[in-house]
């Protein structure tokens, strides 16, 4: 998400909320189903809170800039 969200222009709806990261992740699903062989796909989300691997390895991601606001 947090790379579809950078690499689109800016979308959003006509209340001003963002969806760029949405409608590119789903692009991204609907290539892998036209141009695979799948018989079916996975997906989870995080809480979007410090994850476990960050208390494991805290240099998980350190180099990984803040997003803007």
């Amino acid at each position: 998400m947090f790379r579809t969200y950078f690499a689109l222009p800016p979308l959003m709806t006509t209340k001003g909320e963002p969806t760029g990261a949405v409608y590119g992740f789903v692009r991204i699903l609907l290539n892998l189903l036209e141009n695979n062989s799948i018989d079916c796909i996975g997906v989870s989300f995080d809480k979007g809170k410090p994850a476990f691997r960050l208390e494991k390895l805290p240099e998980y991601k350190a180099q990984r800039p803040k997003p803007p606001e």
